[in-house]
């Protein structure tokens, strides 16, 4: 009797312990959320749509074999870079709720971009990434290839 307390008690103890670490790591994953009516973030947004419409332009005009310029080289890359960086921070940006309050659930925020933007933002940066690399390694055109696969980012316009 007295080993069925004893383990009980550490169990207790354990439990209680697992309990204060999640609780610390909701606490932490709460602080780290981004409010979407943050200036900053309203920006961010605005930034994103004004280069996926620079990409709704340029990608078609790649079709016609626009040469690769220097601009058009950095405007690539600041493109990727930005989407690389987007993937995380609409990762933890909260969302509204019908009654105009933002979730703070950090589990129901990532559950909510997991199961709606995730798929397509990191398909277009594993294909974006991908072609960038093949490209510089192989002499077969995966550039164009790529291009014809980064149409599906416009969707984001939608």
């Amino acid at each position: 009797i007295i080993d069925k307390i004893i383990r009980k008690k550490r169990m207790t103890e354990r439990s209680a312990k697992i309990f204060r670490g999640k609780r610390r790591l909701n606490f932490m994953l709460h602080r780290m959320t981004i409010n979407p009516n943050r200036s900053w973030r309203v920006w961010w947004d605005v930034v994103s749509a004004l280069l996926v419409a620079y990409e709704a332009v340029v990608i078609p005009l790649q079709f016609i074999e626009l040469a690769a310029t220097t601009p058009i080289d950095v405007m690539s890359w600041i493109v990727r870079i930005f989407m690389t960086l987007d993937l995380p921070i609409s990762l933890f940006t909260r969302y509204t709720l019908p009654d105009g309050r933002t979730q703070g659930n950090p589990w129901m925020v990532f559950r909510r971009y997991l199961v709606t933007w995730c798929i397509l933002d990191a398909t277009m940066l594993i294909l974006d990434w991908t072609e960038k690399l093949v490209s510089g390694m192989s002499d077969f055109n995966a550039a164009r290839m790529g291009r014809t696969l980064k149409v599906v980012r416009m969707l984001k316009l939608l």
